[in-house]
């Protein structure tokens, strides 16, 4: 450290930098930036000279802008050099950077990972992110940042540090830099950085909605996910992300997003957390975002493809098989609105529970806009969300209720009845297997064609598992996939057609298409109610006759298993 006498100069001195300055920059320019100098003002200003830094952030501060600087091989700061054992009694300098000197090999509570809570012990955190050796001394920068609502626990470094809920004030390791994308950060997923970003205009280029790729433009993603405005100049925390499969568009806070497929780098601007359920979260409806989940405990789960908000987290990700089970994985999660019921399934050693309605609901994946779903034909009998923009009747659709995998969705989606042409909207879809034939229809001012045998199909109903179909009397002319597994010991009406009370496992069972004990996807066509019902005996289960029930339903492709045995 060195003291200078310094007279503070007009804002024309070029400086470079940020409360750590590139030492090529006027130094009593700096110092009127850095604020230890008035204009006209002569004073003993003490300077800590530093390394170079990888790069310069600038900013306005007391009439000067100084320039941002990529790197640079020496630098200075107006702070003097301290050891402080926390940040927290630097609490009011949020957004300043400045170095300390640590040292000692002695190891301690930290909270946070990345971003650090302020009552961390700075040495041990220091260790924690690798900016330190255990037992080495060295000057290192933090910048302090507003406090967080959530800090995250990660081992890393031989440091083991602890999550907890909110702390007033928080400071990761570094500078700030101002980046124009991340594409030089892809190897740093499941890391979180605090960058400088100013709101720009509309016209910047960005890929994607909540998960973006890593060449968006970092300021406009930042205002299109609503964590900035257009003009505003603040610190913006980024996580860093694998690449995704594929980039959703969507136009938020007057900026319009592209879709992208396959692209190696992401990001989100919300921060990494691992909570247990994703209850807190319901207000989020259509929102993506990251989570880091480890462990091996198999909690409650409510739900198969769509879960329950309230299931455990963990749990729920090995049920879905984005994460083995005692593995640690950074998986993203999207919230859906609440479902009426929840399906019950054994996935991956993992039972999950059925049941009735919740306030939300979440999938695991980000949300996507296919055109048609041939590429998911391999995925009979999973449930996915997308994202859909009805379009106009022009576009092509095969069959009704079931349509063929080929058609175009959002079409689809308008011809059932589940989107409005122009609104969009998350639309859960069911995958099917292959039918032997597609009935086409008018719907919504849609006209589907029919198809002969087709290998792969889907429906906008979600899968249920009823005991039997009184509950759908009002879906009288509708198609609709069920989950059946068959028990035959309980009472069915009918033969071909069945009372829509009849057990409709054991109406699977007595019609042909599907085994006893096996779970298999049939589809089920509502009809009303007939005057009598023949009983006889099929397939080992003797079915009753009856005089007349409200409803009624028949299968669909009786002389075959309309799906694969899945589960």
């Amino acid at each position: 450290m060195f003291p200078f006498l310094l007279q503070g100069v007009k804002s024309n001195a070029t400086v470079y930098g940020t409360d750590i300055y590139g030492d090529q920059s006027n130094l009593a320019a700096a110092a009127v930036h850095s604020g230890v100098l008035s204009v006209g003002q002569t004073r003993i200003i003490i300077v800590t000279i530093l390394a170079g830094q990888n790069s310069y952030v600038g900013s306005s501060r007391n009439n000067v802008t100084s320039l941002p600087l990529g790197v640079w091989n020496g630098s200075f700061s107006f702070f003097q050099l301290a050891s402080p054992s926390t940040l927290d009694p630097y609490q009011a300098l949020v957004g300043r950077s400045f170095p300390v000197l640590l040292s000692g090999g002695f190891i301690s509570w930290v909270g946070g990972s990345d971003i650090y809570s302020t009552n961390s012990d700075l040495r041990s955190a220091s260790v924690h992110a690798g900016v330190r050796a255990q037992g080495q001394t060295a000057i290192v920068i933090v910048t302090i940042l507003a406090g967080q609502s959530s800090y995250l626990s990660t081992t890393l470094n031989g440091v083991e540090s602890s999550s907890f809920g909110s702390w007033a004030a928080s400071f990761c390791f570094g500078t700030l830099s101002s980046p124009t994308n991340l594409t030089s950060y892809r190897n740093q997923t499941g890391r979180m950085f605090a960058f400088l970003l100013q709101g720009v205009k509309s016209n910047a280029t960005v890929y994607g909605t909540d998960i973006y790729g890593d060449q968006s433009n970092l300021a406009a993603a930042a205002v299109h996910s609503g964590v900035l405005s257009v003009g505003q100049t603040q610190t913006i925390i980024v996580t860093i992300l694998a690449g995704q499969n594929s980039y959703v568009g969507s136009s938020r806070s007057n900026i319009t997003s592209l879709p992208l497929g396959v692209w190696n780098g992401s990001f989100s601007f919300f921060q990494l957390i691992s909570p247990s359920t994703l209850d807190p979260y319901q207000a989020l409806v259509g929102r993506s975002f990251p989570v880091l989940l480890s462990g091996g405990y198999i909690g409650w789960v409510g739900g198969s493809d769509i879960y329950s908000t309230n299931s455990d987290l963990p749990s729920a990700s090995v049920h879905a098989g984005v994460r083995a089970k005692g593995q640690t994985a950074i998986v993203i999660v999207t919230i859906l609105a609440g479902q009426s019921s929840y399906l019950s399934t054994t996935i991956n050693g993992v039972s999950s529970s059925s049941f009735d309605a919740w306030g939300a609901s979440f999938c695991f994946g980000s949300l996507s806009s296919p055109t048609n779903l041939t590429s998911y034909r391999s995925q009979a009998g999973r449930m996915f969300a997308f994202l859909l923009q009805g379009v106009k009747s022009n576009a092509t659709v095969y069959g009704t209720d079931i349509y063929g995998d080929q058609s175009n969705l959002a079409a689809a989606a308008v011809h059932s009845g589940v989107l409005p042409v122009g609104q969009t909207q998350i639309i859960i879809v069911t995958i099917l297997a292959g039918q032997k034939s597609y009935v086409g229809s008018s719907r919504n001012n849609i006209t589907s064609l029919p198809l002969g045998g087709w290998n792969g199909s889907f429906s906008f109903f979600q899968l249920t598992s009823p005991p039997n179909l009184v509950d759908y009397r009002c879906q009288v002319g509708r198609a609709i996939p069920f989950l059946v597994t068959a028990d035959v010991w309980n009472s069915v009406w009918g033969t071909g057609i069945y009372t829509d009370d009849s057990d409709l496992g054991a109406a699977a069972v007595h019609n042909g298409v599907i085994l006893n004990g096996v779970t298999y996807i049939v589809i089920v066509n509502i009809l009303p109610g007939i005057s009598g019902y023949s009983g006889s005996t099929k397939n080992g289960i003797t079915s009753y006759s009856s005089s007349d029930s409200p409803g009624s339903y028949s299968f669909v492709n009786t002389s075959y298993p309309t799906g694969c045995a899945l589960y």
